[in-house]
């Protein structure tokens, strides 16, 4: 797959952080909870660089934000660090009404919303020509017979910020029902996808 930087927004990974900690003697494991879209991170990096400082090892869940968050307020999962890919989703852990299973989170890190293609596509001279500036991004995908397929905004913060996307493209270009045109209804079912498989648009 390839990445076509069209859109830029902030993802921002909120998360409760184990300070002060003595290193394990006796093996001691975290429990981690992450968005899929922080494992090659955390387990080529940060973990490893955790367990060497502290002796702790991690065992890790991975899902989408949104399920992850679900599942810790139901009770269902407990784990010591929860690492979502969006700070908006710390709030749904949050306050009474969520059973109080976090008091605060810290925003570490930043990235960017982009749109991924196969590298394939039969679209790919029309894509060229919206990384050459030459064609307009959200002209090609109102394209016939483009695909676009997106996360389940349900249980995936990816999934509502493709749809934020689209609704702040139609402002900004001022293009009445652009987000219609393009995505269908917000649960548009047959444009889902899981972010940890192979995806994007052909």
């Amino acid at each position: 797959m390839r990445r076509l930087r069209l859109l830029s927004g902030c993802v921002i990974i909120g998360g409760c952080a184990l300070t002060g900690a003595a290193p394990a003697q006796d093996g001691g494991v975290l429990r981690v909870a992450l968005a899929g879209t922080m494992e090659q991170v955390i387990s080529r990096q940060i973990g490893p660089a955790f367990t060497a400082a502290t002796g702790y090892t991690l065992d890790v869940t991975r899902q989408s934000s949104v399920l992850l968050a679900n599942r810790i307020v139901s009770g269902e999962l407990t784990p010591d660090v929860y690492i979502s890919s969006d700070a908006n989703v710390m709030e749904l852990v949050m306050g009474p009404a969520n059973n109080d299973r976090a008091r605060w989170y810290l925003p570490i890190l930043g990235s960017r919303t982009v749109i991924m293609h196969g590298t394939q596509s039969r679209f790919n001279n029309e894509i060229e020509a919206v990384r050459a500036g030459k064609l307009p991004w959200y002209e090609l995908m109102q394209r016939a017979g483009l695909v676009l397929k997106r996360p389940n905004p349900t249980i995936d913060s990816g999934g509502y910020r493709a749809i934020f996307v689209f609704d702040l493209a139609e402002r900004l270009y001022k293009l009445p029902g652009l987000r219609q045109r393009v995505l269908g209804n917000d649960d548009n079912e047959s444009q889902y996808f899981d972010r940890g498989k192979e995806g994007g648009f052909n």
